[in-house]
């Protein structure tokens, strides 16, 4: 049955860093000849339509929710950021869960983002297999701690059992929820113990969207469990304005600083050390605002900065010396794949996780935690990443490396193999 055409629904929940990365693999599907439905929140409608696949919308908006005081409490530590996530998804869990289980009615296999695991039940239910895309490691290994927490290395049995741990605590405040999901198909309920050991004991699928020679594949993982290369956002259509087409042509590449979704400081905080790390390095630069609020500070414009209020990663960062950010799972695969060297400053959840791998390979410089972060810090690492060149020439062999690589045609093929074993509704 190889070729077969379906209806294929991609399920991605988060902020951009999460979202694009699945539109990367909507749109190999699409080439594939499949009808591709992509259920996502409203804000990314106009870059799933630009591509080709339909769209459905999904409730709530991330960047509503994450108010400065609920930044400001993720900046505190691994235990906070997680209670943080719950409050932001709790409120909306049901709404959610009960919007994909709708969505997956008409889909003959169903592709789910780390956020919308409870759909995985709604697949069960429907009898339509279903294959979770994760960005991040989040089953248990005893080769590192689980990667949302920040810490050091444990002794390998403690990584193990405080990744299952971590686990349980994700999935016990939405298994209420998962629950009614389970009872509208007759399926008997589960607790998160049940669940964990399910995902522990099944062969479900589970494709992680990263490089090899970033993080390995965990040797302790059960089958099912790959990691198959970054999936790439579809190239941007978004065009820069003259202002900064000028600002770029005026000088030598500057230093790219966005933060994205998250806030390593309070804005006017977080605005000063930027400007004495330029000021220290003596570096141009181009700021995104993003979501933390750096937007229509005046204190940062100058002759040697420009800040943006959008900007796509695959237009900009070539064209820069280095990025600084905040070691997000999308934002550190954008430098990689630009072959700039990276100044990480993680803030929480998985992010202490990929600044760390930056740091290992060789292409970033040592993390600073949001905690730690000053403007003596930040302008000292900026000089370190614009003027090592063995940094410069590994982030450019990396970037030749992975650029090669295709995780999107392994997810292609891994719903082929699921359409192929009869166990969906294709046509």
């Amino acid at each position: 049955m190889a070729g077969v055409r379906a209806t294929v629904g991609v399920v991605a929940i988060g902020s951009t860093g999460d979202v694009l990365p699945h539109l990367g693999v909507a749109r190999a599907l699409t080439d594939e000849g499949h009808e591709v439905v992509v259920a996502t929140h409203e804000s990314y409608r106009s870059h799933v339509t630009a591509l080709g696949p339909a769209f459905h919308s999904l409730p709530m908006e991330p960047e509503e929710e994450l108010t400065e005081e609920r930044a400001a409490r993720m900046r505190r530590g691994p235990t906070e950021a997680a209670a943080v996530v719950g409050e932001v998804f709790s409120p909306w869990a049901r709404r959610l869960a009960f919007a994909v289980d709708e969505f997956t009615a008409g889909c003959d296999i169903v592709l789910l983002s780390t956020m919308a695991w409870p759909g995985i039940h709604s697949a069960m239910g429907r009898g339509i297999p279903s294959i979770s895309l994760h960005l991040q490691p989040l089953e248990p290994t005893r080769e590192f701690p689980p990667s949302v927490l920040a810490g050091r290395p444990l002794p390998r049995l403690a990584n193990r059992a405080l990744g299952a741990h971590v686990q349980r605590l994700m999935h016990r405040p939405h298994m209420a929820v998962v629950n009614e999901v389970r009872g509208a198909h007759g399926l008997a309920p589960m607790t998160e113990r049940d669940h964990v050991r399910w995902l522990a004991e099944t062969d479900h699928p589970g494709l992680h969207g990263w490089s090899p020679r970033v993080a390995a594949r965990p040797r302790d993982w059960r089958g099912g469990l790959r990691v198959v290369g970054y999936w790439w956002p579809p190239s941007s259509t978004w065009s820069p304005s003259g202002e900064l087409e000028d600002f770029l042509a005026s000088g030598p590449p500057p230093v790219y600083i966005g933060f994205g979704s998250s806030s390593p400081a309070a804005p006017e905080t977080l605005a000063t050390v930027v400007r004495d790390a330029l000021r220290e390095s003596g570096t141009r630069a181009v700021v995104l605002a993003g979501w933390g609020g750096l937007a229509g500070r005046g204190e940062l414009e100058g002759d040697d900065v420009i800040v943006v209020r959008r900007v796509a990663h695959d237009w900009l960062l070539p064209r820069v010396s280095a990025a600084v950010h905040h070691a997000g799972c999308g934002t550190s695969a954008a430098a990689i794949r630009a072959g700039v060297p990276s100044v990480p400053v993680p803030v929480s959840l998985d992010q202490p996780f990929w600044a760390d791998r930056l740091h290992r390979i060789g292409v970033g410089t040592a993390p600073i935690p949001a905690r730690r972060l000053s403007g003596s810090a930040l302008g000292a690492a900026i000089r370190r990443a614009t003027s090592d060149e063995a940094m410069a020439g590994r982030a450019r062999v990396l970037a030749e490396q992975v650029r090669g690589e295709r995780g999107d045609r392994a997810v292609v093929d891994a719903v082929r193999l699921a359409l192929d074993a009869g166990t969906g509704k294709a046509r």
